[in-house]
């Protein structure tokens, strides 16, 4: 998979806001949240069905999925786990797709989106908002996002399933802005 470009918390901002202008806004907005606020894969998320976000029993959207081997990438099984954006997110898009078991996310033909199809909507989504960028730039913010605010990059490997450290390192690449301040410290 091309490398994706990185996008700014402001144009994820952005491009969630434009949710609201198409025709199943709420399942865009959650889309975009699982792999900009979990760290998701576009593969994982097309996999998803209602019994991995949603507690039958207590009647709530869970605070982690887990995926098992068969269904996460090179057959490693992980935990997902769910922040608060991610909740949320999921809680209003089920007010409106309901509770019944299932796919999660369906395309306007109510079957499951396939890989490919999910991956050019949600890239669909991220031009909507004037971003040319790849369907993993909402991954790619998760982990940037979790290194700028100081996590250690082995809570982030976690976080992301990866196996390799030098594979959460490769999206950790220095900003020029972050270089100039750096360069400022000494003086």
């Amino acid at each position: 998979m091309p490398k994706a470009r990185p996008i700014s918390e402001a144009e994820f901002r952005r491009a969630v806001a434009l949710t609201s202008e198409t025709r199943y806004p709420e399942r865009n907005r959650a889309i975009l949240t699982l792999s900009a606020r979990a760290g998701m894969r576009i593969g994982e998320i097309q996999g998803l069905d209602l019994a991995d976000v949603w507690d039958s029993s207590t009647k709530e959207v869970r605070d982690r999925v887990f995926l098992a081997a068969v269904r996460a990438k090179w057959g490693h099984a992980r935990e997902v786990f769910l922040n608060k954006a991610a909740r949320r997110a999921l809680e209003q898009f089920l007010e409106l797709r309901g509770t019944e078991d299932g796919p999660l996310f369906v395309s306007q033909n109510r079957r499951r989106f396939g890989r490919s199809a999910l991956v050019s909507h949600v890239r669909a989504l991220y031009a909507r908002a004037g971003i040319d960028t790849s369907s993993h730039a909402g991954r790619a913010l998760f982990i940037t996002s979790l290194a700028d605010a100081g996590v250690s990059i082995r809570i982030i490997q976690k976080a992301v399933g990866h196996k390799s450290l030098a594979a959460t390192n490769a999206y950790l690449s220095a900003r020029p802005a972050e270089v100039a301040a750096a360069v400022d410290l000494l003086r």
